[in-house]
């Protein structure tokens, strides 16, 4: 039953089903891999979210260097950061170099990410960056952009075991809004979906209470995602 079931994601995988991918990656079908790999070459970015997120969670590193690809080139910043967090779940010391490079990349999302994902890989190079992002502020009427990078860094402080980190994450999560006090409600609402869904894609002992916390949102993407 369990060779069927993945055969059949697998047919799923080549109509471009993120259902299909996510599943193939909960079930660690190694058997798919060259199949995911394919598929991150998809014009749809959310297939390729959903790509990046199962190739780490099935951690083989034959998939180490397209998800490098990704990392480097692709379009959408949320494919990148993905690659980003799959890389620090296969844990190969090849991928350090690309996640270096990174580092310093005009958006600071995935500059963030990489520095997280290099906290896990036990290279503390991004540390300082991560920290700083703690507290970044693009000034007047950027405020949901400061936001999503303070967020973003933080995400990656507390996924690396950084409590610094968890201190930001339970700050954006407050419904009084907390220090994001300046946000309107739909900002703030997107806000607290990014940080869950950032630490969702590798919980952690330290994550996993704010994770459970966020159940309890009145907003329904948040609890959702």
């Amino acid at each position: 039953m369990r060779a069927a079931e993945m055969d059949y994601q697998r047919s799923m995988l080549r109509r471009e089903s993120c259902d299909a991918a996510e599943l193939l990656g909960l079930m660690r079908c190694g058997d798919a891999v060259d199949d995911l790999i394919g598929a991150l070459n998809s014009k749809n970015s959310d297939f390729r979210i959903a790509t990046a997120t199962a190739l780490g969670d099935i951690a083989d590193p034959r998939a180490v260097d397209c998800l490098l690809n990704a990392l480097k080139a692709d379009a959408h910043w949320n494919v990148r950061i993905m690659a980003a967090l799959a890389l620090a779940k296969i844990g190969d010391r090849r991928c350090i170099d690309g996640l270096s490079r990174v580092l310093h990349d005009q958006d600071e999302r995935v500059a963030y990410a990489a520095a997280g994902a290099l906290l896990q890989l036990g290279v503390k190079e991004g540390e300082t960056g991560l920290l700083s992002g703690l507290e970044r502020d693009l000034g007047p009427g950027y405020e949901y952009a400061s936001a999503v990078f303070r967020v973003a860094a933080a995400a990656a402080l507390a996924t690396a075991g950084d409590r610094r980190g968890i201190k930001v994450i339970k700050s954006a999560l407050r419904r009084d809004k907390g220090p994001f006090a300046n946000l309107g409600s739909t900002d703030h609402k997107y806000v607290r979906t990014n940080a869950v869904m950032l630490l969702a894609v590798r919980p952690t002992k330290l994550t996993r209470g704010v994770l459970a916390k966020a159940l309890y949102d009145p907003e329904r993407d948040v609890y959702r995602s």
